[in-house]
């Protein structure tokens, strides 16, 4: 049954005329009669048939509205079919209430099952027929998604039930009629009756079906090709010949790997040849394919096409939309063809993965197969969020065997994700590719590119740091392209707080006054400039930019996106333009299918800029950077740095962090800032050991941080030797000679004295006190 809108509307002028009464035994019900129709299908009636039609209703209320005990007992409850009934007629004559009173009455008295037998036994009131009137009136929509619904649940429950698809299978013999609604209903079970057909067909006892079972297979069609041609290589010859002349009938592309293995295969005979040959060249040659392409070949672009199908969030073969089910067909001994459920979010990413594994099995040294099992694998698992995948054959997780590959095959796999756009999924890469690589590995090419190096300057944040933290986590013993990026990165990571950074690029003052306050007040830090070049400065103190608004004439602004383009920070940021209809227009002509470049109505105040600003933030699936995640970075930022600097590694300069891990000793997480001083204790630099000093010494650092602070100028001292101002010093030994610093903060503080060699008398003076 379909319950998709009717091509023609009918109006309830075409239906009949209805004709009412109000009797008290059944108030929820209607009286109907057809009236005549002329070849138009308008309504017609003369006056002798108005006469007798009003004749007719007195009639009916006299014989079949009497009193109760005025002849026969009347049952006083209406039946399902009398309720459904009258619910359509109002509908049809627009009265919501008397139709709502009446599927009250109805809703609660039958299964789904049941309403749908009903549904169908009413053709006057055919849910299709008056599906437009339900849910084209505003009282009366909830009420027709309930039953469109409620029907779709009971065709589906029957289509899928094995007992009556057997059954229509049965009446395929019966005559025409019959063997036209067992088709009829074994097309809507489609893909599921696939296995009961296939049952029948090898039943020596049912040779007499065996044409109407092909023919049916065929009006199957799509749905039913999958799992056919699952089954092809493991049939006996004579159904495979059969089953290869109905693919042959459907002409699905998706067939073809199947059958490409079926004529590879040394055992089967020359009939069977001739005809899987024969549908493969009938196929092959609709979509173009080279008639000799090879079962792996095949199987491979299978699984590209799968796997392209989930990136384009398209669905394919195996899908169930009524059920929002994915099936992955399987022919398994002993047990026949079966189906296995599995999640619809995966189920593209199963398939693909299924395909790779095909066209290793027909070709082990395939090894783009490979990377594509390693994509779908991968991929598979991120998008089932957790959830069970029982069509899953392996003992280990996706990451076992993304790490088993080996950096070689993880290239191939971080450039497709890269190019896709799919950050969840790079990043998954990127870590195992920081727990198996060489630095050696890492600068391979893939197809003329270095994907590390993307990643390493990808405008996406998250991507950008991970990409660093796994290259800095490798020690490289020599430089490499792109290796002075690594620990300017790490220090950007150190200054993710979890606050969002706006960029405002404007020549004028005003405007950009009043849209910098906007910015703020949805907790933005705002950079502010009048061309990308002087944010310059800004820029290097910021982790990264999630939106740039600029304002202007057409020139300024186009210049202001392309300097965007150039700067690896701003590249892949949001860019709203706030200008005029005339000037968009300019733009969009200029800038084809760039989603990044957002409009911004200058002729619109607040309201305009909010919406653009609302369209920036939803460019990135995964969102902004939140706290806890911002925090994660740092601290695996520090830690990298940490061991850069412990190990004396010279492709890496520390120093170059200096800055960032400066102003991390004031932040108010305790662990970045006890992190940032261990970090700027390694820096032989004046200025690390001073500003170490400086955030110790101060009354307003909270003590748990003084302590660690006061610890890690022991150790630069210790390391570099005094670097202090003499001011320093002094406030130092005042607070170690005080007696109000006790414990912990003493300890450190007094470390921290004797590591800068302070004069003996200043040592007598403070025991002396």
């Amino acid at each position: 049954m379909d319950f998709g809108t009717s091509d023609k509307p009918v109006s309830p002028r075409d239906r009949s005329l209805t004709l009412h009464a109000a009797p008290a035994r059944l108030p929820m019900l209607n009286i109907s009669l057809p009236a005549p129709r002329d070849p138009q299908g308008a309504i017609r009636m003369s006056t002798s048939q108005s006469s007798l039609a009003s004749l007719f209703v007195a009639l009916f209320a006299v014989v079949f509205l009497a009193p109760a005990g005025a002849g026969a007992q009347q049952n006083d409850e209406p039946t399902p079919l009398e309720l459904w009934e009258a619910f359509g007629h109002y509908v049809i004559v627009a009265q919501p209430e008397r139709a709502r009173s009446n599927w009250e009455a109805l809703e609660g008295r039958v299964t789904d099952m049941e309403l749908l037998e009903v549904v169908e036994s009413s053709p006057e009131y055919d849910f299709e027929r008056i599906r437009e009137f339900v849910l084209g009136h505003d009282e009366l929509r909830d009420i027709g998604r309930t039953i469109e619904q409620r029907l779709l649940n009971a065709s589906l429950e029957r289509s899928t039930d094995p007992e009556e698809i057997r059954n229509a299978i049965e009446r395929l013999g019966e005559g025409r009629r019959p063997n036209m609604l067992a088709t009829r209903f074994l097309v809507e079970s489609g893909q599921l009756a696939v296995p009961h057909l296939l049952d029948a067909l090898k039943d020596p006892g049912k040779r007499e079906l065996r044409q109407f079972i092909l023919r049916a297979m065929a009006d199957i069609g799509r749905p039913a090709a999958y799992p056919l041609a699952v089954s092809l290589p493991h049939l006996d010859h004579n159904n495979q010949i059969h089953i290869a002349q109905v693919l042959g009938d459907i002409g699905y592309i998706g067939a073809l790997p199947y059958l490409a293995a079926v004529l590879e295969d040394d055992e089967i005979n020359d009939k069977v040849r001739r005809t899987t040959q024969a549908a493969f060249n009938l196929i092959a040659r609709n979509v173009r394919m080279p008639e000799r392409t090879g079962a792996a070949q095949l199987f491979l672009w299978q699984a590209r096409r799968f796997y392209e199908a989930g990136t384009l969030g398209n669905r394919i073969t195996g899908y169930e939309r009524r059920a929002d089910a994915g099936y992955v067909w399987e022919y398994r001994s002993g047990a026949g063809l079966i189906s296995v459920e599995v999640p619809p979010a995966a189920h593209t990413d199963i398939r693909a993965m299924f395909a790779a594994m095909a066209a290793l099995r027909h070709d082990p040294g395939l090894d783009p197969a490979v990377t594509r099992f390693l994509l779908a694998n991968t991929r598979r698992e991120l998008r089932l969020e957790g959830a069970d995948d029982p069509s899953y054959p392996f003992p280990h997780p996706a990451g076992y065997y993304l790490r088993l590959a080996g950096a070689k095959q993880q290239l191939p796999v971080l450039r497709q994700a890269l190019e896709d756009q799919d950050m969840a999924l790079a990043r998954t890469i990127i870590a195992a590719l920081g727990d198996t690589g060489s630095p050696a590995d890492l600068l391979a090419r893939d197809e003329g590119v270095r994907p590390v190096l993307m990643a390493m300057g990808h405008p996406n944040r998250r991507i950008r740091i991970e990409m660093n933290l796994a290259l800095a986590r490798l020690h490289p013993k020599e430089s490499f392209e792109g290796s002075k990026r690594v620990v300017p990165t790490l220090a950007q990571a150190i200054a993710q707080d979890g606050k969002r950074v706006a960029a405002v690029v404007t020549p004028e003052m005003e405007d950009g006054n009043e849209i910098a306050a906007m910015l703020d007040d949805r907790n933005y830090e705002v950079l502010r400039g009048t061309s990308v070049g002087e944010l310059g400065s800004q820029l290097r103190e910021v982790p990264g930019v999630d939106v740039l608004v600029t304002t202007g004439r057409l020139r300024y602004v186009s210049r202001v996106y392309d300097d965007t383009v150039r700067n690896y920070k701003l590249a892949a940021t949001p860019v709203i333009a706030k200008v005029g209809a005339s000037e968009w227009a300019e733009l969009q002509q200029r800038y084809r299918d760039v989603p990044r470049l957002i409009h911004a109505d200058a002729r619109l105040d607040t309201e305009g800029l909010e919406t653009a600003i609302s369209d920036a933030e939803a460019l990135d699936p995964e969102g902004p950077i939140d706290p806890d995640e911002a925090t994660d970075y740092a601290r695996r930022a520090i830690e990298r740095l940490h061991e850069i600097g412990v190990s004396g590694n010279r492709v890496f300069d520390i120093n170059d962090a200096r800055p960032a891990l400066i102003r991390a000793l004031r932040d108010d997480r305790a662990e970045i800032a006890r992190g940032a001083g261990r970090v700027l204790a390694l820096i032989a630099r004046d200025e690390a050991q001073r500003a170490i000093a400086e955030v110790a010494l101060d009354s307003d650092t909270p003590t748990n941080v003084r302590v660690s602070l006061f610890n890690s100028l022991a150790d630069s001292a210790a390391r570099h030797g005094k670097r202090l101002e003499s001011e320093q010093i002094e406030v130092l030994s005042d607070l170690v000679g005080d007696r109000d610093t006790t414990g912990d903060l003493a300890i450190a503080a007094a470390r921290a004295l004797g590591a800068l060699q302070p004069p003996t008398e200043r040592l007598r003076d403070i025991i002396a006190r």
